[in-house]
């Protein structure tokens, strides 16, 4: 006979991801539920005991009876985390490794290099600001379920920063130019808005707004418009490297949104003041999030593409605003003023 933890016991049959995912932080969810383990005598036990605080409703605004019923969309742990992302990486890889061998970089366009300096190195900086912030969330947020979703997320921007700097240096090795991306993330105009935001939300101290801000606000405007220049316009300046590349990311972004969603539409089904939370920050973090995009067009305009960066950004922002309507924080827009949805 199967055996289970004793915290699914009378439950049903659990699977692998929930075993090595579910109550596994000591803290909130075990208080007072399971009489056969110590209650005291470990100083990490319950958030009280601890000076950080640890693991402990206090650390957002949202309010759940039920953070152990979260589940991640993707089901993914460590192990198969790995072995997902081995497959991504050789696969990326081996293009890099073709690139090198024929020298397919020295051949782009030269309107499209000079286009790339402008934006592309400084992208770590974005990628990795999206990692601190969910460092900080896998340290505090009140499951393992959701703590795991979040470390995963860092790691995932980690990778993203470690290519976006080897295909700069890459790039640089080509043509030159590529190393002044501290300067243009400092000071180029188009960063500037961004930045605001990232800074703004890696100081935030609640976990919860930092998923919201992140993962249903930025993220989904922003990487569709970055990840799209790579791929549009690469395509059309004989780039057979970046286009791949942001293939790559953009499957890691997708699954940062959905794990996201699942979280929210589970806690905005609970009731009470979750949702008017959560309206709150989409409300809060929107207007930098436009504004932290907007500048993009500038990108799209030196190529005289600047009709599609609008559909990209338009596009973007509809599925942004359809994500608001699935987690139930937004009404769906009427299809015609005065018209049904």
């Amino acid at each position: 006979m199967a055996k289970t933890f004793e915290h699914f016991a009378g439950r049903r049959r659990t699977d692998v991801y929930e075993d090595v995912s579910a109550f596994m932080q000591w803290g909130e969810p075990f208080r007072g539920s399971f009489p056969d383990l110590p209650q005291d005598g470990a100083y990490y036990h319950f958030p009280e005991d601890y000076k950080l605080g640890y693991w402990g409703p206090s650390k957002t605004r949202w309010v759940s009876e039920r953070w152990e019923d979260f589940r991640d969309p993707a089901a993914l742990t460590y192990r198969t985390y790995i072995e997902r992302q081995s497959q991504s990486e050789l696969a990326l890889e081996a293009v890099l490794e073709a690139s090198r061998e024929t020298k397919s970089l020295l051949h782009l366009d030269a309107e499209w290099v000079e286009v790339l300096r402008g934006f592309f190195p400084a992208m770590r900086f974005a990628e990795w600001g999206v990692s601190m912030a969910h460092q900080y969330t896998g340290r505090f947020a009140i499951s393992g379920l959701i703590a795991n979703c979040s470390v995963i997320q860092a790691f995932d921007e980690l990778r993203h920063t470690q290519r976006i700097a080897e295909v700069s240096r890459e790039l640089d090795r080509a043509h030159g130019g590529f190393g002044d991306y501290r300067e243009t993330w400092m000071s180029d105009p188009k960063f500037q808005s961004l930045r605001e935001m990232l800074e703004r939300i890696c100081i935030c101290q609640d976990w919860g707004e930092v998923v919201v801000a992140t993962n249903l606000v930025l993220e989904p405007l922003l990487q569709p418009v970055f990840l799209g220049a790579l791929e549009e316009l690469g395509a059309e300046h004989r780039d057979t490297v970046l286009p791949h590349l942001a293939h790559a990311l953009s499957v890691d972004e997708a699954r940062h949104v959905n794990w996201a969603k699942a979280l929210a539409k589970m806690l905005d089904e609970d009731g009470g003041e979750n949702v008017a939370t959560t309206r709150e920050w989409v409300d809060r973090w929107m207007p930098y999030a436009e504004a932290a995009v907007k500048p993009f067009e500038d990108v799209f305009d030196a190529l005289g593409a600047k009709d599609v960066f609008a559909g990209i950004y338009d596009e973007a922002l509809a599925g942004v605003k359809a994500g608001f309507v699935e987690i139930g924080v937004a009404e769906p827009a009427s299809a015609e003023p005065g018209g049904t949805a």
